[in-house]
């Protein structure tokens, strides 16, 4: 009933019902509001600077979620209010990631402040990363200084994400435009005519050059977020009060990010691969924390890799054998291949200069290259980046825009970042 509801206000603009509807039972209703509010909540943007006061973190979450998709200036300050309030360490996340949605100079000071704030517990460090993150996409020279003594912070995935945003950072403070432009050469091309996955180009990949540890495990996180980026899989977040104290008082939420079937789905070919991850996903969607516990059974992933080895030796890359050993040989053919992949990768670097001066050559290497942007490195140890990952797919307009929001989104998770 009140999905239905959501609709209906979306049609009538009805703001104030969309804000009521954040407290309703259904934790998808939740989700769908706060969607829905970023995409109409422009027309009436001061409701949802009230609501960032609300007593309810549920209604304060929801509140920061669509500011970020309204992405409106004026709406930095009223942020940086909330946010020096805030109890809730998970309503924090949301509420910086809606300064870093809006950037501009306003947002670094709540940025740079919330990396200086002592918050204790896992929220708290959650929201030095977040912040830090945006500060990579937004921040300038004044930020140098304090992500570099952030690189020495003993917590992994903070230090990690200063490095990266300080190196981001620094790169934009250094570039300089170029007189002649990078053009796509002949290996992004042939890359495209091999129609490979991601997990089939890591496999090759990582059996020509690399160690072969954990590779079942990576080629279904590839597998997975590469559906997600074809729409053939989404995520939901869904927000529930936790209650604490004696009176039950609700002073903190939680989160948890729902893998459900896309609506794509049904238009695409899978490979065998890719249906055994949809496998995973039952009708009512599967929880991400439980796909990753599945992705990190040994037994799991070292059964993905020798069904993917097999398919990839049918392909006359690999020579048959016995598939569940990780000795299998490549074939002269796979080496060929396995040279294709790692040039399409180090053409790549000049990904950042084609955004820069030259989009039409970044949305052509794109086109090309399809998955191959998803050889990263990157672990679910946190659902953060699965939710920030949705939302910014749902934002995108076509299919090179999803991929090269991944791109961008991928450099910055909270896991050390490697080009495979």
């Amino acid at each position: 009933m009140s999905l239905s509801k959501i609709k209906e206000y979306e049609s009538s603009k009805d703001l104030n019902g969309l804000i009521r509807l954040l407290e309703d039972s259904d934790a998808e209703v939740r989700y769908k509001s706060a969607e829905t509010l970023g995409s109409v909540g422009g027309s009436q943007i001061e409701l949802l600077h009230e609501a960032l006061k609300n007593e309810n973190p549920l209604v304060r979450w929801g509140a920061a979620y669509a500011i970020g998709g309204v992405k409106n200036p004026k709406s930095v300050s009223y942020l940086k209010q909330a946010l020096e309030k805030e109890v809730s360490g998970h309503t924090s996340k949301w509420i910086i990631y809606a300064l870093g949605e809006i950037g501009g100079a306003e947002a670094i000071s709540p940025l740079t402040d919330e990396i200086k704030r002592k918050r204790k517990g896992r929220g708290g460090i959650e929201g030095k990363t977040w912040a830090t993150h945006a500060l990579g996409y937004i921040g300038g020279e004044e930020t140098v200084p304090i992500l570099k003594k952030e690189i020495k912070s003993s917590y992994p995935f903070q230090k990690a994400e200063s490095r990266w945003a300080l190196g981001k950072i620094e790169y934009d403070l250094s570039y300089k435009k170029m007189e002649q432009i990078p053009q796509i050469q002949v290996a992004t091309t042939d890359f495209k005519e091999l129609n490979l996955t991601p997990a089939e180009s890591y496999v090759t990949r990582v059996y020509q050059f690399h160690d072969k540890d954990d590779v079942g495990e990576f080629m279904m996180i590839y597998t997975l977020l590469d559906l997600m980026i074809r729409g053939a899989l989404t995520s939901q977040v869904h927000i529930k009060a936790k209650k604490k104290g004696i009176f039950g008082k609700k002073e903190d939420i939680e989160e948890t990010v729902i893998i459900k079937k896309g609506e794509n789905l049904k238009n695409l070919d899978l490979k065998p691969h890719e249906k055994q991850i949809v496998g995973y996903i039952e009708n009512k969607g599967t929880k991400l924390l439980t796909m990753a516990r599945v992705m990190d059974d040994d037994r799991v992933g070292a059964k993905f890799r020798e069904d993917g080895l097999r398919y990839l030796a049918g392909r006359g890359y690999f020579k048959e054998g016995d598939f569940k050993s990780t000795n299998i040989e490549i074939t002269e053919e796979g080496s060929k291949v396995s040279e294709t992949i790692l040039n399409a990768l180090n053409e790549g670097q000049n990904l950042r200069i084609w955004i820069k001066e030259a989009p039409h050559l970044a949305e052509e290497y794109l086109k090309n290259v399809r998955g191959l942007v998803l050889l990263k490195r990157l672990c679910f140890a946190y659902d953060d980046e699965v939710s920030r990952l949705t939302r910014k797919i749902d934002e995108a307009k076509t299919e090179e825009e999803k991929l090269l929001c991944y791109y961008w989104v991928a450099e910055g998770l909270k896991s050390s970042l490697t080009t495979i």
